[in-house]
């Protein structure tokens, strides 16, 4: 446990086992909500964005999806 990395609620340091525990589950929701990301990148990266106004807005808030894993961990943390 420090206070540089992982992911820090307050539950995460209330034991060792929470600690790893919340980071063990808060890594795998991470690693998979970035392949969605991972391929809107992919995809954009190919496409012209001329009168795409949809997909421009996918594309800006594509970085929100960072904040999906961090819910998903925060009530993870909550039920332990």
């Amino acid at each position: 446990m420090n206070r540089y990395y992982g992911i820090r609620f307050k539950k995460s340091y209330e034991s060792e086992e929470n600690w790893y525990k919340i980071n063990k589950f808060g890594a795998k929701r991470l690693m998979m909500w970035s392949i969605p990301l991972l391929l809107i990148g992919s995809v954009t990266f190919f496409l012209r964005l001329n009168d795409h106004s949809v997909l421009k807005l996918i594309i800006a808030l594509a970085p929100l999806i960072v904040i999906i894993p961090a819910i998903e961990s925060y009530v993870y943390a909550k039920r332990l």
